[in-house]
């Protein structure tokens, strides 16, 4: 399906719900609680305590297993159990009040959204890409803006993945616009829809644009925890934006390449020295920056050249 047929202005509505859905029974509840912060066997335990019914909660139920089985890398597991929540919370969908056809339809909208993730990381990209359209269109009529940067986000790599990158743009620039109107954490939630569509625009060679969405993303990272090292890391990407986009000049502008490189390289130099000062567990991106400005002064000095021209015989 073509993404011009799906996104489009979604409008602002009072009634709208905000967050992400959640589920009620004190076990799901806990479940969720232990996999936000990383405790699979407790998630384990709690969803296995979860009832199998009514309808809805046994949604939670398979929904839940599902996310502990990602996050234990089991995903061929994962396949049929969020099928299965996918399909119990449609069943719950019919017949009932507009609350609860709502409620179900976003549990649904979860269960595909994590489903085409993945389908995804199966190599499945088609099969990821209708699940993730299945999911948005749920969210586009029932969900939050925060499940529907969620899912915008998703598709966004999803046309990353099959190199259809003018899709793949609308998507996450439809990312950016979904988390100015977030509620909750709408700066982080900026900050990656920057990244993604830096990361992107790099991919499809559209070195301008991806140096403007990169420095987009640093500003986002920088306001979302200015001491953290994602803001060092967003400086590094935007070190390495610079530099690709001073090559691609290079050769044949070299006088407009210069200021480019040298932007890059000073990027690089410092943010190389702030990631060092984070440990250990960030060698490896103190290491790439000193690769890549190895690089950059390669291409400076042959640029220098450039500009300098050939000398005469008069010196």
């Amino acid at each position: 399906m073509s993404v011009a047929g799906v996104v489009g202005e979604v409008p602002f509505c009072d009634t709208r719900s905000v967050g992400e859905v959640q589920p009620t029974h004190e076990q799901a509840v806990r479940a969720l609680r232990a996999l936000a912060g990383s405790r699979c066997a407790d998630a384990e335990r709690h969803t296995d305590a979860v009832p199998d019914s009514p309808l809805i909660v046994r949604s939670w139920k398979l929904l839940l297993r599902g996310l502990v089985e990602i996050e234990t890398g089991r995903l061929r597991h994962a396949e049929p159990d969020l099928l299965q929540a996918a399909a119990l919370a449609f069943i719950e969908a019919v017949g009932v009040d507009d609350h609860a056809q709502a409620e179900a339809s976003r549990v649904a909208a979860k269960a595909l959204n994590r489903l085409g993730w993945v389908y995804r990381r199966e190599e499945r990209p088609e099969d990821a890409e209708r699940t993730h359209l299945a999911a948005y269109q749920l969210r586009e009529r029932y969900g939050s803006f925060e499940e529907l940067w969620e899912t915008a986000c998703e598709l966004g790599l999803d046309a990353d993945v099959a190199r259809r990158f003018d899709e793949a743009e609308r998507w996450h620039r439809e990312a950016v616009d979904f988390a100015v109107r977030c509620t909750e954490e709408p700066v982080l939630k900026l900050a990656v829809a920057w990244t993604s569509l830096a990361t992107s625009l790099s991919e499809a060679a559209r070195h301008e644009g991806a140096v403007a969405a990169a420095r987009s993303a640093c500003e986002a990272w920088r306001r979302h925890d200015p001491a953290a090292v994602t803001a060092a890391q967003a400086e590094m990407r935007l070190g390495g934006a610079l530099l690709k986009h001073g090559e691609s000049l290079a050769d044949a502008n070299a006088v407009k390449a210069m200021p480019i490189l040298n932007e890059s390289v000073e990027v690089l130099t410092s943010v190389r020295d702030a990631l060092a000062a984070f440990g250990p567990s960030h060698e490896t991106e103190a290491a790439w920056c000193g690769e890549q400005l190895d690089f950059a002064a390669r291409l400076v000095a042959s640029s220098g050249e450039c500009c300098r021209g050939p000398r005469t015989a008069l010196g």
